[in-house]
């Protein structure tokens, strides 16, 4: 469940700042590490984007493997909106697994 409570905080966190900015943002989960990033790039730096949030490795952390439906990448873009039909984020942790499910509108689905 923290786990869980983790992702959901970074989801929000990078739809506000996607509302906020007019930036589009991205949360990813690349194997069990989570990071949200957005572009274009308004920090000094190398690179196109801005790293917001992260990275967290939820397997070192929470002790759980992440995986997606469609994907583990989602992005809000500045009107706060998914990038998909819908995603599910699933954790799991020794044969019990939790989820999250992200509307195409942004908005997580209990």
């Amino acid at each position: 469940k923290s786990a869980r409570s983790q992702a959901m905080l970074l989801y929000a966190q990078g739809r506000a700042s996607a509302q906020e900015s007019g930036r589009a943002v991205t949360r990813d989960f690349t194997g069990n590490t989570a990071l949200l990033t957005a572009t274009p790039r308004l920090l000094a730096g190398a690179g196109t984007l801005d790293t917001l949030a992260g990275p967290i490795n939820l397997n070192t952390t929470y002790k759980v493997t992440v995986a997606g439906n469609p994907s583990t990448t989602l992005t809000m873009d500045p009107r706060g909106f998914s990038s998909s039909a819908g995603t599910t984020i699933t954790f799991t942790r020794a044969g019990f697994s939790d989820s999250i499910v992200v509307s195409n509108f942004g908005r997580i689905v209990d």
